[in-house]
């Protein structure tokens, strides 16, 4: 593939002059694309890539950290909409959008899925932090360069990058003037893509850049029962910023953004049935209580899919291109805005400050049975605001040292309330019990159905200061030091409980000291009902049912990181880097109970160790970097699906060590080759207690591993199935991509680019759940673009993604409450898409 250059050079060297962007490289281009190739004298040379990977505008060539850097025009090239597709070409790099929330992942470690966790992985656009993982599906638009941090980034970003960061840049502002228009058109998902960029000077002093974005499509999932294509998308993005130098020595930018992201249905189907639903469809009525409780002997598809084709009668399991289940949606609405200014005192010391605030409003509706049936569905809602301050000084102390100061410090408010509706009925019907039978339901069928509805309500304050300094000891040796220091406070305030369905009203489950319930009218005699035929799933809610709790976390840590670099010849670098990251704990969003033992979750912390190096070949038209590393955590942060929701904790210890290999050759002036790829052994070290998953316990009555202790009612510890990770893996061992591109000039002013690239990703298991594994892909992706020989005019390509059309999903999960069946995301088809792209 063609997007990839790992940088390890000292920090000290490159340019930094008085007006860069901290968090700009808006110059910079990709070793991997053809434009980044200049001719000096005969030889092919590589151009300078500009990157922020240190908090300043440097060479890639003199940076001291494994980062990976995603140009404009790769992006461009590559029709890629959001970091999501982007994570496909950086081995080692992987991001996924879930049916609730995204997994992002560096080197094998990623955050589990609960709303109180803060990402491992660091996201900074524009130099600003975005901690929530719904900021990570934002919509790429007049993008700079994309660049991923690998490994504990414990100094200069610090706050909670414990695997790495991805730092975004987009589009500055100049003085010349330029316009970009431009749309795309994809088959397969009628995907339409237009947007226009607009860059130029309004005075001598000021100038701005505007941005614009819309894109829809159908998505390549049809649901059978909705007859609708999923996943439909609509969004839209507007940005502005403005670049104001009134003097030499002093400038700001200012950026505003907004954002609305609209999606009506999820690409998830049922990929395999092999047992199910918990209890057994002929064992149900008020006598006996349904439904019963599930053994062994129920696991068989028949039985699972006999429910699925009473509601949608062309259901069918397995397919990549149908689904059948309710609509799903999802709808939020971003804002932010960003403040830089820059003050130059002397030529070697100037001071920055960097302040941003940042919201998001997001609704959610997921049918979290994925199934035909209206069993569970889940409205999600999140309100989150945040707003940062950051100050650093850059100075210099004599010819050999010099330094970062830096203050930083934020505060975010964020909500979420999940409300899980239920309807009993739904088991029933297909075996012809109608849900107005009195003899089964007793009462009206609205009185069968209820909700579970949690909430967490959460505020973060956090202040740091952090010091970062190159000492050279020669001309040849440098010591790069750094230490950082974090507070942190959280206060959040939870509730569990029943509720009204379709509502966000509690219901009253208040009892006397003999236990009966005195609560609501209403409420005690909807609950009678339901207790009549889920006495252990209600009495369980009832029991676990608690008030808004507050409660207040404090956590203090110190950070350090020290990097030696060595230049042996102009051409040659190595480093030696240590480092130790911390992300701080918090608060389960999906706990039960009201003293819960797993309401709180801890920190986690990372030690890691990388050696490294950058070589230039063949007279500078080839590079070579490498970096070979080893990251240990304590108490990694884990969320375990156990069928009906997450077990939530910190696994005791985790390592990740491997090699990563970049290479680019400009072999002529017209062919260009590159590959990069990852070896990787990222395991558990220890990981006891680990609650079991459902068909764990029922293939056969346990697998081997998962071990069922009884319940001690004297101890007051329920039954629980509890498996040992420890030395399991929980990434894939090897990914890899190469790349080729050629550009033949047809006339002294037209070229025609032409580029494949083949993207590998090796064998993956489920960690916490041995039963589920993804095997092996190849992709392939083919591309063309006729072009302009200079930078105006029109260029129209055609990229065909996924050219061999390989079917396979990104990952899959148990089901909710159905034993045995099994939820994936599929993958897209091959796709066809027309570029045609109009500057001047």
């Amino acid at each position: 593939m063609n997007t990839n250059t790992t940088a390890h050079l000292p920090w000290r060297r490159g340019p930094s002059p008085v007006a860069s962007s901290i968090a700009i490289a808006a110059t910079a281009l990709t070793l991997s694309t053809p434009s980044a190739l200049a001719a000096e004298g005969s030889g092919r040379t590589l151009e300078e890539v500009l990157v922020t990977a240190q908090r300043r505008e440097q060479s890639l060539q003199d940076v001291p950290v494994a980062v990976s850097v995603v140009s404009a025009e790769t992006i461009r090239e590559l029709s890629l909409q959001n970091l999501d597709q982007l994570s496909a070409y950086v081995p080692g790099f992987n991001v996924r959008e879930g049916g609730e929330q995204t997994s992002i992942s560096i080197r094998g470690f990623a955050t589990g899925l609960n709303f109180g966790f803060d990402q491992s992985v660091g996201l900074f656009i524009d130099g600003i932090y975005a901690g929530r993982e719904r900021q990570f599906r934002s919509t790429f638009l007049d993008i700079g360069s994309v660049e991923v941090l690998k490994g504990p980034q414990a100094t200069l970003f610090g706050k909670n990058t414990t695997a790495g960061a991805v730092v975004i840049t987009t589009g500055q502002p100049t003085q010349d003037f330029s316009a970009d228009l431009s749309a795309d058109f994809t088959s397969e998902i009628d995907r339409q893509v237009y947007t226009a960029v607009v860059n130029g000077g309004i005075t001598d002093t000021l100038a701005a850049r505007v941005a614009l974005r819309y894109s829809e499509e159908e998505g390549y999932v049809r649901n059978t029962l909705t007859n609708e294509r999923e996943e439909q998308g609509n969004d839209w993005i507007g940005r502005a910023t403005f670049l104001w130098t009134p003097t030499d020595s002093f400038s700001m930018r200012t950026k505003l953004e907004h954002s609305e992201y609209e999606r009506f249905g999820r690409a998830f189907n049922i990929s395999s049935v092999s047992g199910v639903q918990v209890g057994r469809p002929t064992c149900f009525g008020m006598a006996t209580g349904w439904p019963c409780a599930a053994t062994a002997a129920d696991v068989g598809p028949e039985a699972r899919l006999s429910s699925y084709l009473a509601y949608d009668p062309d259901f069918e399991a397995g397919t990549f291109d149908q689904t059948s289940k309710q609509q799903e949606t999802a709808d939020v609405e971003a804002n932010n805005v960003a403040v830089r200014m820059e003050y130059s005192f002397t030529p070697d010391t100037r001071l920055v400050s960097i302040s941003g605030y940042s919201s998001y409003d997001s609704e959610d509706g997921r049918d979290v049975d994925w199934s035909p049936t209206d069993f569970l569905y889940e409205p999600i809602t999140q309100e989150f605001d945040q707003f940062s301050q950051e100050l650093q000084l850059f100075s210099k102390v004599g010819d050999r040292f010099e330094y970062l100061l830096g203050l930083h410090g934020f505060k975010n408010d964020f909500y979420v309330d999940r409300r899980t509706d239920i309807d009993i009925r739904v088991f029933l019907l297909p075996f012809g019990v109608q849900p107005t039978d009195p003899l089964i339901f007793g009462g009206p069928a609205s009185d069968w159905r209820y909700a579970q509805l949690r909430y967490l309500d959460q505020e973060t304050e956090s202040v740091a200061a952090y010091f970062s300094g190159t000492f050279d000891f020669t001309p040849t040796w440098h010591l790069t030091a750094g230490l950082r220091w974090n507070r942190e406070d959280k206060t959040a305030t939870d509730r569990y409980a029943l509720s009204e369905f379709g509502s966000t009203r509690f219901l009253d489950v208040s009892r006397d000291s003999g236990g009966t319930l005195v609560g609501n009218p209403a409420d005690v005699a909807l609950i009678t009902r339901i207790l009549a035929t889920l006495p252990a799933n209600v009495n369980g809610i009832i029991n676990t049912s608690r008030v808004g709790i507050t409660q207040t976390i404090t956590e203090e840590d110190w950070s350090p990181e020290l990097t030696l670099s060595w230049d042996p010849t102009a051409d040659t670098m190595l480093y030696l880097k240590a480092a130790q990251g911390h992300k701080g704990g918090g608060f389960n969003s999906a706990t039960v109970g009201q003293n819960a033992s797993d309401r709180t979750f801890s920190d986690e912390t990372v030690t890691g160790y990388e050696l490294g190096g950058k070589l230039r070949l063949l007279d500078g038209s080839a590079a070579l970097n490498f970096a070979l590393f080893h990251q240990e955590f304590e108490d990694l942060q884990t969320s375990t699906w156990v069928g009906d929701g997450f077990d939530v904790g910190n696994a005791g210890k985790s390592r990740a060590e491997g090699l990563e290999l970049e290479t680019i050759w400009q072999a002529t002036d017209a062919l260009r080759l590159n590959a990069s790829m990852i070896w990787l052994d990222a395991r558990f070290l220890e990981n006891e207690g680990n609650a079991c998953s459902i068909p764990q316990r029922y293939f056969p009555d346990p697998v081997p591993g998962c071990v069922f202790t009884p319940a001690n009612p004297g101890a007051g510890t329920p039954a629980s199935y509890l498996q040992d990770n420890s030395g399991d893996r929980f990434a894939p061992t090897f990914s890899g991509n190469f790349g080729v591109g050629y550009t033949a000039s047809l006339t002294s002013s037209l070229e025609l680019l032409m580029r494949a690239d083949v993207v590998y990703t090796g064998q993956q298991r489920n960690a916490l759940d041995p039963t589920i594994e993804q095997g092996s892909r190849t992709l392939m992706d083919l591309g063309a673009t006729l072009r302009p020989a200079g930078k105006d005019g029109w260029s129209i390509g055609l990229l065909v993604q996924n050219a061999t059309n390989e079917e396979y999903y990104w990952y899959e999960f148990e089901a909710p409450s159905q034993i045995g069946t099994r939820i994936g995301f599929p993958a897209p088809p091959r796709m066809y898409t027309l570029q045609t792209r109009y500057r001047f």
